[in-house]
């Protein structure tokens, strides 16, 4: 199977979840993230998404973790993507963006460029399909998560996916980013 094929038959057998499914599946990987934050005090920063029609929503983690976490979610600009910090997660600070997903109305403080800061952030990273040994990801092919994550290479990368979409003997390039881990609704793989 090529990327193109993955990528075609995961988003229609995601697309073909039912709502409740996908709403449950969504609340125990938020479960499982909440532990897992809660567990690694260092935490300072969580560079997020915004869930796009039948992705996996973080919605009410982020509800959850607004306030005690700085919370950046990306904008896209051409080629580019930066991340920009919300000081209240609630839906009137977004509006469509890029691609139609929502993005952050308040661009005015931007995740630093700075690799100091780093190592007190995870980003949470959707995608199509993720290795389950290699952790490396198929997202939707243009290229923005692996731009960013290859400038910011010592931020803990957690791949976040329907367990479904976890693949043995995945096919990757040697631009692809290979995540620290991946949370499903099933398991963690690290």
């Amino acid at each position: 199977m090529t990327k193109d094929d993955i990528r075609k038959t995961n988003k229609r057998i995601r697309d073909a979840m039912s709502i409740g499914e996908r709403e449950i599946f969504s609340s125990k990987i938020c479960t499982w993230l909440n532990d897992y934050i809660n567990d690694h005090p260092k935490i300072l920063n969580i560079l997020c998404f915004y869930p796009k029609e039948s992705e996996v929503s973080l919605i009410p983690l982020y509800e959850d973790l607004s306030g005690m976490y700085r919370l950046y979610f990306p904008v896209t600009d051409g080629s580019k993507m930066t991340f920009h910090m919300v000081s209240e997660f609630v839906s009137s600070s977004f509006a469509p963006g890029g691609f139609n997903i929502n993005e952050p109305k308040d661009r005015s403080v931007i995740f630093p460029g700075d690799a100091s800061l780093d190592e007190g952030t995870i980003v949470l990273v959707p995608g199509l399909c993720f290795d389950k040994s290699t952790k490396t990801r198929i997202g939707y092919g243009a290229g923005f998560y692996d731009r960013f994550l290859n400038d910011h290479p010592d931020i803990l990368k957690i791949g976040v996916a329907y367990d479904f979409m976890m693949m043995d003997d995945m096919p990757y390039e040697p631009h692809d980013t290979y995540m620290d881990l991946v949370i499903t609704n099933n398991d963690i793989y690290e």
